[in-house]
């Protein structure tokens, strides 16, 4: 009996994200950009991973976490520095640190954070606030392995992205198609 075997490595057009993440960043230039390049989207199902342990260091200008999995028994101890020139920030901007619920109800008020889903650096300017940068735990992960940011990650990785893929099918780049996929999804 012969066997044959295909392999094929993706690369993905933007980190995955849940369906909350994508309700709440449609919209953003970024994703746009992503889907206009895409042309295969997926749904796949994986335990949900969370920030841990946040503490911002303001000594050095950095933001320290664990990025945990349920049922995973990995641990991921994180570093992300401030002052790298992707942000663009200058030693005289104040950045703000806003950290995302699911549950809104939550409310911490002492450091360390805990089950942070993503969270968002805003810089002070004169003309007033502005967006620098949203993560996810998977976000983050994925500009970090793919050189966009420098982070300080410790730990195994991969076995943080491991998914099981429940569909395939053809990305379509008119925004009426997508339109209609994310409404009746």
């Amino acid at each position: 009996m012969n066997q044959k075997s295909l392999l094929n490595q993706l690369e993905l057009a933007h980190a995955p994200l849940t369906a909350y993440e994508f309700a709440v960043i449609k919209d953003d230039k970024l994703i746009e950009r992503a889907l206009e390049k895409a042309s295969l989207y997926l749904i796949g199902q994986r335990p949900v991973i969370t920030f841990e342990n946040v503490i911002p260091d303001t000594a050095i200008y950095q933001l320290n976490f664990e990025i945990h999995q349920r049922g995973n028994p990995n641990i991921l101890k994180c570093k992300l520095p401030f002052d790298q020139e992707v942000f663009g920030l200058i030693k005289e901007n104040v950045v703000d640190v806003a950290f995302n619920h699911l549950d809104k109800s939550i409310i911490q008020e002492k450091f360390p954070f805990q089950n942070i889903h993503g969270f968002s650096l805003v810089k002070h300017k004169k003309e007033g606030k502005e967006f620098i940068v949203w993560f996810s735990p998977e976000k983050l992960l994925q500009n970090w392995w793919k050189g966009n940011i420098d982070c300080e990650i410790e730990g195994d990785w991969k076995s943080f992205i491991q998914y099981k893929v429940h569909y395939v099918g053809k990305a379509t780049n008119t925004k009426s198609e997508a339109s209609c996929r994310i409404l009746v999804g």
